[in-house]
């Protein structure tokens, strides 16, 4: 409402000049109680805007006094430290923080005090069964009239499951550790999203002869050879990875001092929540085994080459006695295909009258070790039997 005051005289004309002075003291004075009315209006109305916020924020909210005592507290910061409005209303800071956090807890309200800007920690608070919660805290000073004590604005957020987060994390990363620790006869390296070697076990040093120090930081190329460089394979083995889930690796690699060597691995993407986080590539030396592979392919293509050429009928048995190889001069002779002649087919062409000595002298052989020499009746493709002396090894 808006007033204004008037006066009424017995004559019409301008007012005296007292009474001016005295409509001037009115209007001043009223102007004033307007004035506060207006302000004590509007700091309610902010006050119950900051009662609202302060009862209803999702954040721990206190304010301390400068002695560390709590003066007003939220019900999220109660249900935080597991108590009431009125317990807390009767401690302190120093009563619900854990004891190895208390000395940082007192540093930060020293710096606040001589520092007047806010701090921020990470502090653990202990509720009345004893567990205790992580949260971070953050203190602020808040402004009050210059004849009230300073007050302290404190801005509590539960870091719980953070800290459970980051646990698991360390531990997974510590087991990890353990594990590349641990394995020597195979190499495991990481590697990040760019192929830059973050990982290096023991086994790889011991494999590719770079130590761990030396492999850091490096691409994962230098393992691969010149060519496959040059070819990209590298890069083409990450993308495999990425888009199939895991990428085998069979090739030539190389060591610290140059030697060539087989490998024989798998890579495997590393993801967070559907982001490419790097790679993770298992391998181990099969340089022994390929080239006792390869000995193995070569004798047996020499072995074949040599069945062949000989004017004989050769073919192999299993400890069964069924047949599992057969030179050209066998199918030559008896007419048959691979799977009429495979397993018992042999026997077929053997002249039953000489089938039941043969095999049994075949069985005593066998028992013995011992090489014989038979003779026997082979069945030719036209049909007719001619004999054959035969020598079983």
């Amino acid at each position: 409402k808006v007033g204004m005051p008037s006066r009424a005289g017995p004559q019409p004309g301008p007012p005296p000049e007292d009474a001016l002075r005295r409509l001037d003291l009115l209007a001043w004075i009223a102007g004033d109680f307007i004035e506060r009315a207006n302000a004590e209006r509007q700091l309610r109305r902010s006050e119950a805007r900051l009662s609202a916020i302060f009862a209803e924020a999702e954040a721990g909210l206190s304010e301390i006094s400068i002695d560390g005592k709590f003066r007003r507290v939220n019900e999220t910061l109660c249900r935080l430290l597991g108590r009431t409005k009125e317990d807390l209303m009767k401690l302190g800071v120093e009563d619900v923080t854990a004891p190895e956090d208390l000395p940082a807890t007192l540093e930060a309200f020293r710096q606040l005090k001589e520092i007047g800007k806010p701090v921020s920690l990470d502090k653990r608070y202990v509720r009345p069964d004893g567990t205790r919660v992580w949260a971070n805290s953050t203190v602020s000073l808040l402004e009050v009239d210059s004849n009230q004590a300073p007050m302290i604005l404190a801005v509590t957020i539960d870091l719980t499951e953070r800290k459970q987060s980051e646990a698991a994390l360390r531990e997974s990363r510590e087991h990890l550790q353990r594990v590349m620790e641990s394995v020597r006869d195979h190499a495991i390296i990481i590697l990040d999203a760019e192929g830059v070697i973050t990982g290096w076990n023991p086994g790889a040093a011991a494999i590719f002869g770079f130590s761990e120090e030396e492999a850091i930081g490096q691409p994962g190329a230098m393992i691969f050879t010149p060519e496959d460089q040059m070819t990209g394979a590298p890069e083409k083995e990450m993308e495999t990875a990425r888009i199939s889930g895991h990428a085998n690796d069979e090739r030539w690699h190389l060591r610290k001092n140059g030697q060539r060597f087989w490998v024989s691995g798998v890579m495997s993407p590393l993801s967070d929540n559907g982001t490419l986080m790097g790679y993770v590539k298992v391998a181990r030396d099969m340089t022994e085994q390929r080239l006792a592979e390869a000995a193995v392919r070569d004798s047996e293509v020499r072995f074949r080459t040599l069945a062949d050429a000989v004017p004989q009928v050769v073919w192999t048995n299993d400890a069964e006695g069924y047949a599992n190889y057969f030179n050209e001069r066998w199918f030559d002779y008896t007419g048959l295909s691979v799977e009429e002649s495979e397993g018992p087919g042999w026997e077929a062409v053997v002249h039953p009258d000489d089938a039941e000595a043969s095999l049994d002298r075949w069985r005593r052989s066998q028992e013995k070790g011992d090489i014989f020499d038979t003779e026997y009746r082979l069945r030719n493709a036209a049909g007719e039997y001619r004999w054959f002396i035969g020598r079983n090894i």
